[in-house]
């Protein structure tokens, strides 16, 4: 080789010195471009990237197709940065469609980084660490995400790398919200949506906000949830980001219906599933079909609601969403129950039983106990339907417990840190004054924040006694139940939605019957047991939005939002034939009572609380004149069902 190569080398050094010049100049000509195809390389593909992370809002498919070009196109370029930062995009992307591909895709580029990468690529191996971590705790490795996380906050506490610790701090919020650690997991989540609220970042501080509203709905603090996917959802729908879109829609939809708002509920999950539908994403499908389900049982339209249920499970994979699968058979034994099918509904609910209770998610095993008492009680297991509805009762207190206890210690949480932003201003003030001012000053805040402990502790005592008085003043001291007041205003409240959106009311007026010869014969202790008896039985079957309140003596109001007098006259006869099939165990013994109920509702768009109330009262007083322990429906001439003899 040596041989061969050495005359030409000769040669070119005897050359011309013209020619010399040519090469050096055709050098330098590939030099250049070499150098500006490598620059508009680091220059493009950023772009590039981050207009797949915007085309994941439209389709992830095509967003992770491109995704997959960029990987190569960084690996050739010996780019690890690069590399790390498509897979953190790859990764955000199918946290939401498979834990575990997420988890062996980020597993793989961490492998290839080694340990701590350093330039460059240090920021996207910490916030590939970051998704790694969270979709290990999504997949069920609690212990080995959750060490993963410390070490990156633990690793990103640089100004640099506050997009990583942000991240990171994002994944544990969520994961301390979904455990129950609200007011951790939200404190957490506020600090990350703070960090990043920074140009370039807009993505990842929809996504912050987006788990942020989702933990607001864990605390049932609706009015902090609903503006924040509304924005959001929104937002997507102007940048074209359907998938986004239909995502930020279920939870919207999801929100409406926690707060008990049917049609606003059954209008978004409508719109999460059409967009699911263009997307072509049979998850977010299946979670539409099942809200629609849900909502309509609720309407009363439950005749509609079983194909919806029906397409919810056809599209399910229940080993992928074992949670959503048991909610979905949930919706179905509501429908069934609501149909008339009691007895199918009580089998799909015995059979999801041991599943729910091993998954120990409280808010859904409440759902099922309720529904489960309801079907019960229609297939005359009045005992069990008892025994249910006490479970249910038992759980709700303390979850309604943990809520205002966590919504207390939030609100605590948020003063105190406007207090603290206020502080750190008057601080900075003070810093600018001469020492003697200073010290001045220092006392004049030690003081205000003297006073100030002292308002707020007084404030607090004032909240807790106004809160006091207003159980009070709203709950029959007797029964626990909703008193006059209280059961009056709630009617007034469904009558005049009813006025507006053209929804139905029924309202069933409920007396005992020979109440004082009880009184008079047994004594009134066991009277007022009796009663507190009955206010226990009767909320037996009634569905979320129903409500039974005590007008007081031994009569009770029950108000039906959405039922039709038809469908109100057979909870009726439920409730007439419970409650003499239930006697009451005394210390005199088995006591066997029953009552009349009158039942009315909302006529007109100028129907008054006062003319429905009267005619419920007309149509009690005829149950009584006809002989008692009968249901009687006003404009009616005869009893909905034949009278029993009287107990």
């Amino acid at each position: 080789m040596r041989i061969v190569c050495a005359p030409r080398f000769n040669k070119m050094k005897t050359a011309p010195a013209n020619l010399r010049s040519v090469f050096v100049l055709l050098a330098v000509a590939m030099a250049g471009l070499l150098f500006f195809r490598v620059a508009h390389a680091e220059d493009a593909l950023p772009n590039r990237l981050q207009q797949a992370r915007e085309l994941a809002g439209l389709d992830p498919k095509r967003a992770r197709a491109a995704l997959a070009t960029l990987r190569v196109e960084a690996t050739n370029a010996g780019r690890l940065d690069w590399r790390l930062s498509v897979d953190e995009v790859d990764c955000r992307v199918l946290t939401d469609v498979d834990e575990e591909m997420a988890v062996r895709l980020a597993q793989a580029g961490l492998d290839i980084a080694g340990d701590r990468p350093t330039g460059p690529a240090l920021l996207p191996w910490l916030r590939l660490r970051a998704c790694h971590a969270g979709a290990r705790i999504d997949g069920g490795d609690t212990a080995g995400g959750q060490r993963e996380l410390e070490e990156v906050l633990s690793a990103s506490g640089a100004d640099a790398l506050r997009p990583a610790h942000a991240m990171a701090l994002l994944e544990q919020g969520v994961q301390h919200s979904r455990s129950g650690e609200l007011l951790r997991g939200q404190q957490e989540l506020l600090s990350a949506c703070e960090m990043l609220h920074t140009p370039g970042l807009e993505r990842d501080l929809d996504l912050c906000l987006g788990h942020l509203a989702n933990h607001y709905k864990r605390m049932h603090d609706f009015d902090e949830a609903l503006p924040l996917l509304l924005r959001l959802r929104d937002d997507a729908r102007a940048r074209g980001a359907i998938w986004d879109a239909s995502i930020f829609a279920l939870g919207i939809a999801q929100t409406y219906y926690a707060r008990g708002d049917w049609p606003e509920a059954l209008e978004a999950f409508r719109e999460s599933l059409a967009a699911s539908e263009t997307t072509h994403d049979p998850v977010g499908q299946s979670y539409a079909e099942q809200g629609v389900a849900a909502a309509l049982v609720h309407m009363g339209r439950a005749a509609e609601g079983l194909p919806h249920v029906d397409r919810a499970r056809n599209l399910l994979d229940p080993k992928e969403d074992p949670k959503h699968a048991l909610r979905v058979t949930l919706t179905r034994a509501q429908l069934l129950t609501a149909l008339g099918r009691a007895k199918e509904s009580v089998r799909e609910l015995q059979h999801m039983e041991a599943k729910l209770r091993a998954m120990k998610d409280d808010l859904l095993l409440t759902e099922w106990l309720d529904t489960d008492a309801n079907a019960l009680s229609q297939v005359g297991r009045w005992r069990e339907a008892y025994q249910a509805l006490e479970g249910w009762r038992v759980i709700d207190e303390r979850l309604q417990q943990q809520r205002n206890s966590e919504q207390a210690a939030r609100l605590r949480a948020q003063y105190n840190r406007a207090r603290d932003t206020e502080d750190l201003a008057a601080m900075r003030q003070l810093n600018e004054q001469d020492q003697r001012l200073r010290r001045a000053q220092t006392a004049a805040v030690g003081l205000f924040a003297l006073l100030l402990l002292i308002s707020i502790a007084y404030a607090l005592q004032k909240f807790r006694l106004a809160r006091q008085l207003q159980v009070l003043a709203s709950t029959d001291e007797l029964t626990g139940l909703p008193n006059r007041r209280a059961i009056i205003g709630y009617m007034q409240g469904m009558v005049q939605r009813g006025q507006r959106v053209g929804t139905r009311l029924v309202v069933l007026m409920i007396d005992v019957d020979h109440f004082k010869r009880v009184n008079d014969t047994q004594g009134h202790a066991i009277g007022d047991e009796l009663l507190r008896h009955l206010s226990r039985v009767l909320p037996i079957g009634l569905r979320g939005q129903d409500r039974v309140g005590r007008l007081g003596g031994e009569e009770f109001l029950v108000v039906l939002p959405g039922a039709s007098l038809d469908h109100a006259a057979q909870i009726a006869a439920r409730m007439r034939d419970k409650i003499a099939s239930t006697p009451l165990i005394a210390t005199v013994g088995e006591l066997r009572f029953t009552v009349s109920i009158g039942v009315a509702g909302l006529l007109t768009s100028s129907d008054s609380v006062a003319a429905i109330l009267a005619r419920a009262d007309a149509a009690l007083y005829r149950a009584k004149n006809g002989g008692r322990n009968a249901v009687v429906v006003d404009g009616a001439t005869e009893p909905v069902v034949a009278r029993l003899a009287d107990a």
